[in-house]
């Protein structure tokens, strides 16, 4: 269209007192091609307008269907990633489920261990004592018997 511009404005007759169109007749001469000149780029930008308009309106439709052949294609991967990603959510959730049934398990034998430590515990203190009695009974039974040969032979010289 710039190109139309230049070629229009070399076209233009200029106007001043000495030329021959300076009479009535030629100015409408002169007016008449400028409307027939006028015209002419008016029909050259409505073909441009329309050669324009084809273009977008063959953009978008291009545009458009590649927007749906993406789609197509994508969508199979995005169905299946999806659905991957939900059985690994599902295979994640029951290892958690299992981790936590194992979990729950090892700490109730644990505290039944604990209990038992416990119990044992009381038990050698239990025993200790009756050792530690036990021990007592004995010291003081070896203390008679030593001192018991000294009793009988004292005993035994009483009597003489």
């Amino acid at each position: 269209s710039s190109q139309m511009d230049r070629d229009f404005e070399s076209q233009q007759i200029p106007i001043d007192s000495e030329s021959p169109t300076n009479n009535i007749k030629g100015h409408i001469l002169h007016i008449e091609e400028l409307i027939n000149q006028g015209n002419e780029r008016v029909t050259c930008y409505k073909k441009e307008i329309e050669v324009v308009k084809k273009d977008v309106m063959q953009m978008n439709e291009s545009l458009s269907n590649l927007n749906i052949e993406t789609q197509r294609n994508l969508a199979p991967a995005i169905e299946d990633n999806h659905k991957e990603i939900a059985s690994l959510i599902l295979q994640q959730k029951d290892q958690n489920k299992k981790l936590q049934q194992q979990l729950t398990q090892l700490k109730k034998e644990r505290s039944h261990m604990q209990q038992e430590v416990d119990h044992y515990k009381g038990r050698v203190c239990i025993l200790e004592a009756q050792i530690g009695i036990h021990q007592q009974r004995i010291y003081k039974q070896s203390q008679r018997l030593i001192r018991l040969p000294e009793e009988v032979g004292d005993q035994y010289r009483k009597k003489k």
